[in-house]
């Protein structure tokens, strides 16, 4: 039955996408929510991350192929806009110099207060013995991955069936549920809530971004400079330093 229905939605355009994006709202989220809150303190969670990662690249290129039949247009989200290029640099260098010049005030005093849980946490996941490994593929390899996911897959498919607006508020909206699970779960409900919200409104800044050319260049600059910048605040949290 389940299956009969999978193949009615498919036989139309606006269903098709929606079979392809409703799944890849939902994953992150879910799987968020099992690796912070059911199995935290389990070495399964390693497991589960690594297999959401593993997901974030797989499903949209198959559903790109072979549900939506779209292909990727891999040329034009690899080209290089100037003027969207900059704007990228200048959003990303600026939250990120906010994001640390934040922690050299009282408020940064507040996030290292919950130190200790970040810590054991990184310990749990494997990654305190080399953070900056991490960091760096953090950074540079998932910050791609999550723009190509959630800003052209997510938001571009979205904005084919419903109003510009609507689509950026629908993907940034699932974007930061993820990023609101771990907040909460580090930082607590009010704190954790405002970080995820910061997120949020992150989300709608690069799918605007992407919008006006539809390059991935120009967003993943972005957010290699936002994640480098949480990364240090990371260091520092864990270890005493920025670097």
């Amino acid at each position: 039955m389940i299956f009969k229905i999978v193949l009615f939605m498919a036989a139309y355009p606006k269903n098709k996408i929606l079979l392809a994006v409703i799944p890849a709202m939902a994953v992150p989220f879910a799987s968020s929510f099992f690796y912070f809150l059911i199995f935290n303190e389990t070495k399964s969670i390693q497991v589960l991350y690594a297999l959401t990662k593993l997901f974030i690249i797989v499903w949209p290129i198959f559903a790109a192929y072979c549900i939506i039949k779209s292909g990727i247009p891999l040329s034009k989200l690899l080209s290089i806009k100037k003027k969207s290029f900059f704007a990228g640099i200048a959003y990303g260098l600026t939250i990120a110099a906010l994001i640390t010049g934040l922690m050299q005030t009282a408020f940064g005093e507040i996030v290292l207060q919950y130190s200790n849980k970040i810590t054991h946490k990184t310990e749990i996941f494997g990654f305190a013995g080399y953070y900056w490994v991490f960091a760096i593929f953090l950074s540079m390899i998932h910050s791609f991955m999550e723009e190509f996911y959630w800003r052209w897959f997510v938001f571009g498919n979205l904005a084919k069936i419903m109003g510009l607006v609507q689509a950026q508020l629908s993907s940034s909206a699932a974007f930061s549920l993820h990023h609101f699970i771990i907040s909460i779960y580090f930082f607590g409900a009010w704190l954790g809530s405002i970080f995820g919200a910061i997120v949020f409104l992150g989300g709608i800044v690069w799918c605007r971004l992407f919008r006006k050319d539809g390059s991935l260049i120009s967003v993943w600059v972005s957010h290699l400079l936002i994640d480098i910048g949480i990364m240090s605040v990371g260091h520092k949290i864990i270890f005493g330093t920025f670097i």
